[in-house]
C-alpha cells in the first residue's frame, strides 16, 4: 500500500458522505473514514509534522496546538461607559416620553443629542 487513499478510494468515501440525509454521519462511516485516514498517514505522522512546524514557530501550527493543549480563551468584549452620563440620558428620554413625546433612535444617531452633538460617555462607533 503507498499510503495515499486513491481516487477510486476518495469518491466512495465523499459518495457515501452525502447518500444520507444530513446530521451526524452513521458511527460505523465514521470508523471506516478514520480507519482509511490513519492508512493513508498515520496519527504519528500527523502529530511529528505539527511538532515540527510548532519548532518553526508556524502561526498556524501553534495556534492549533494551544488551543487543543489548553483551550480557547473566553471572549471578552469591554466596554467605556460612563455610568453618570448614561443615567442623565435615560432620565431625559423617560422624562420626553411622560411628557408624551415618542422617542425613537435611529441607529445612525445612538449616542447622539437630538441637537446632533454626542452624547457624553456614549460612543457612536463613528
Amino acid at each position: 500500500m503507498t499510503g495515499r487513499l486513491t481516487s477510486e478510494q476518495a469518491r466512495e468515501l465523499r459518495a457515501k458522505r452525502t447518500d444520507h440525509n444530513g446530521g451526524r454521519k452513521p458511527r460505523a462511516e465514521e470508523q471506516e473514514i478514520k480507519d482509511a485516514l490513519s492508512k493513508s498517514k498515520p496519527l504519528d505522522t500527523v502529530l511529528t509534522k505539527l511538532g515540527e512546524s510548532v519548532d518553526k514557530r508556524e502561526s498556524w501550527a501553534v495556534s492549533l496546538y494551544l488551543a487543543y493543549m489548553w483551550g480557547k480563551p473566553r471572549e471578552r468584549m469591554e466596554m467605556d461607559v460612563n455610568v453618570h452620563d448614561l443615567d442623565r440620558a435615560i432620565e431625559r428620554e423617560l422624562a420626553a416620553v411622560a411628557a408624551g413625546s415618542q422617542v425613537t433612535v435611529a441607529p445612525s444617531s445612538a449616542g447622539k443629542e437630538p441637537d446632533g452633538g454626542d452624547v457624553p460617555g456614549v460612543h457612536s462607533g463613528g
